[in-house]
C-alpha cells in the first residue's frame, strides 16, 4: 500500500507518524517519515479492510476553541480506492487516464474553473504540475517509464481526482 499526501501548512513539525487500522477504530503506528517526505509505503499490509492515517506531532497542545480535544489533526479523508476526496457536493468533475496515439492523458470535465494537475513519482517526489483553466480538456502526459500518482484538482470546489499508472 503506497501513501502520499501534501504537506501540512501553518506550524512547524519535525516528522509525519503513520498509523494502520484494520476495524477504522483501533490505530496502531506502524511508521514515521521527516517532515520532508510524502510518501510512505506499508511494507506488510494485512490482507483485507484496513484504514490510514497520517499525523503530525505538535510539541505545543492545539486547543480548538470548538470541538472536542484529540491528539492528532485530521484532514482530506479518503476512501481505500483513493479516488477523491471532498464533499459529495462538489463531486461533479470527472476525470480520467487515457490511451492516446502518442501515449497517455489526462481529461476531464465539469471542472468550471480549470484543473491543476499534479504528478508525483513512486517517492512521492512531485515531477510535474501544470494549470488548465478550462472546464474540459484533455493534456498528454511526457513521463519516463515507471509509476505515478496523477492528481487532478478542480480549481473551483478543491475536489481531488487521484489516478494511478505505470507508463
Amino acid at each position: 500500500v503506497n501513501l502520499y499526501w501534501n504537506a501540512y501548512e501553518g506550524i512547524a513539525y519535525p516528522n509525519f507518524s503513520i498509523f494502520r487500522s484494520t476495524d477504522g477504530v483501533a490505530f496502531f503506528q506502524i511508521g514515521t517519515v521527516s517532515n520532508s517526505n510524502l510518501a510512505f509505503t506499508d511494507p506488510n499490509p494485512p490482507s483485507g479492510n484496513k484504514w490510514y492515517q497520517v499525523r503530525i506531532n505538535l510539541e505545543e497542545p492545539c486547543e480548538p476553541q470548538r470541538s472536542s480535544m484529540v491528539d492528532y489533526i485530521g484532514s482530506n479523508i479518503s476512501d481505500l480506492s483513493a479516488m477523491g476526496t471532498g464533499s459529495d457536493a462538489a463531486r461533479d468533475m470527472a476525470s480520467a487516464l487515457v490511451s492516446r496515439s502518442d501515449g497517455w492523458g489526462v481529461q476531464w470535465s465539469d471542472a468550471g474553473k480549470g484543473v491543476r494537475l499534479t504528478v508525483f513519482d513512486t517517492t512521492g517526489r512531485k515531477i510535474h504540475e501544470q494549470t488548465e483553466r478550462v472546464g474540459s480538456g484533455e493534456v498528454p502526459l511526457v513521463l519516463p517509464s515507471g509509476m505515478f500518482i496523477i492528481q487532478v484538482l478542480d480549481l473551483h470546489t478543491g475536489y481531488i481526482q487521484v489516478h494511478r499508472g505505470v507508463f
